[in-house]
């Protein structure tokens, strides 16, 4: 007998913000892009700031970029002794449940550059950004999944119960994509990067880091938290801008919620009912010679739960 051939997924490039409907880019939905607010109470009304006393002036504001609205967080002036001048800000959004598999979570951020006596310099900044369970956050330990993007321009993301350096200096004035695929099954993330010319490509930085928090509770708040330090030991002194969140809660997604280039899914077979449910989206077209080929859903022998086509060559009856 002839061997079958299976087709596990299949995908298609699009290099054109022009994508067919039946191509969409998965199941994002728009947490934020910053465009809809019409002042800063209305911004002010979505977002909460919480501020230790010790400081002023950090937090959230609007900027106009290029006509495009973004969030310029500030870091804010301390006025600590000791300790540090933090500042907590932070949105919800809807609900990734507890062992729902896999969600993603996508933003932009960039720090602009600063000038460092006749230097251009991105930046000194000192931000910890990551998703929480807890509606009203008050601490780090809040934090679910969890990264860090420090005055040396280092992006740290956290593994269990420490932080981990993925990248070292980062351009300023560079817009970055980021995308967090969240595990709710195992408490694990997935960090991808791609911006400027250090990637130009999308980029797995972190994979299956442990979250901080191993919370068996919803994740619904984007939590962003800035630290000025102290007058003796100043950290964050600049700002970082963040821009266009988006969530997926149906899975693992890596396209990007902005249209552009990016993979986007056909057919991976999981969502079929039945044979019938198959033969309604694909066409079989069989020569008159043969019987019993074409496609029909499978199991995958290489990975157990995972649907496959199955496309079987048949039985020939042809003489020539």
């Amino acid at each position: 007998d002839n061997p079958n051939i299976m087709i596990r997924k299949i995908l298609i490039l699009a290099l054109s913000a022009t994508i067919p409907a039946a191509m969409s880019f998965g199941a994002w939905e728009m947490v934020d892009n910053f465009d809809g607010y019409a002042d800063q109470a209305a911004l002010d009304a979505v977002w909460t700031q919480d501020m230790d006393p010790d400081g002023e002036n950090g937090g959230g504001v609007l900027l106009d970029d290029s006509g495009n609205a973004v969030l310029q967080l500030n870091m804010g002036a301390t006025t600590a002794e000791t300790g540090t001048y933090n500042v907590r800000y932070y949105r919800a959004f809807p609900e990734i449940a507890p062992n729902s598999g896999m969600s993603t979570f996508y933003f932009r951020f960039m720090v602009p550059s600063v000038m460092d006596g006749s230097n251009e310099v991105p930046g000194v900044i000192d931000v910890v950004w990551g998703l929480s369970p807890v509606d009203d956050p008050t601490a780090y330990g809040d934090y679910a999944p969890l990264g860090r993007q420090e005055f040396n321009q280092s992006i740290d993301i956290y593994d269990t119960d420490t932080y981990v350096e993925i990248l070292e200096t980062l351009p300023g004035d560079t817009w970055y994509e980021m995308w967090w695929v969240v595990d709710t099954d195992n408490r694990t993330v997935d960090v991808h990067i791609k911006g400027g010319d250090t990637y130009t490509t999308q980029t797995l930085i972190a994979d299956d880091h442990g979250w901080r928090n191993q919370t068996i509770e919803a994740i619904d708040v984007f939590l962003l938290t800035t630290s000025a330090g102290t007058l003796l030991e100043p950290k964050g002194l600049d700002a970082m801008l963040f821009d266009d969140i988006y969530l997926d809660t149906a899975g693992e997604n890596l396209a990007s919620p902005l249209g552009g280039a990016g993979w986007a899914l056909v057919d991976d077979f999981e969502g079929y009912a039945d044979q019938a449910a198959l033969d309604m989206i694909w066409t079989q077209d069989m020569d008159p010679d043969g019987e019993n080929g074409g496609g029909s859903l499978g199991d995958d022998p290489m990975e157990a739960g995972n649907t496959v086509l199955d496309l079987a060559m048949g039985a020939t009856t042809a003489e020539t």
